[in-house]
């Protein structure tokens, strides 16, 4: 959303008009981020169970090809030397708690959701291109 204009005498102050969300919005950032905190903790220690005995086969190998285990050990599974499950935790804590602000009725301004609508388009182009 645009910030709006008033003229208040002979200047013109530009207000950004905060963004109201549905409930459905709300509800999908909650439940979407409780479900990726679940799987991002269930991971973070099956990663820290593998550190600790190499030997250990984590949960999520279901089989040769779909085997959670084998990538948890490659260079891609940390970002900056940190492990990919803390990520995970930080970022759906986030999404789960701006969802709850927004079921507490929290209106943010049009450049908070800018991050949001950058990860849709880009999943979004991906997805189809």
């Amino acid at each position: 959303m645009l910030p709006s204009k008033t003229e208040t005498g002979n200047e013109t102050e530009t207000q950004e008009t905060p963004v109201t969300s549905s409930r459905g919005l709300a509800a999908l950032f909650v439940v979407g981020g409780l479900i990726g905190l679940i799987a991002a903790v269930v991971l973070l220690v099956e990663k820290m169970t593998l550190a600790a005995n190499p030997d250990y086969i984590p949960s999520c190998n279901v089989n040769p090809v779909l085997s959670c285990g084998s990538v948890m050990a490659t260079p891609q599974a940390a970002a900056f030397g940190v492990p990919n499950p803390i990520i995970g935790v930080a970022g759906f804590a986030i999404v789960a708690a701006i969802g709850v602000g927004l079921f507490a009725g929290g209106r943010y301004t049009a450049w908070y959701w800018a991050p949001f609508r950058s990860v849709s388009r880009s999943r979004s182009s991906s997805c189809t291109g």
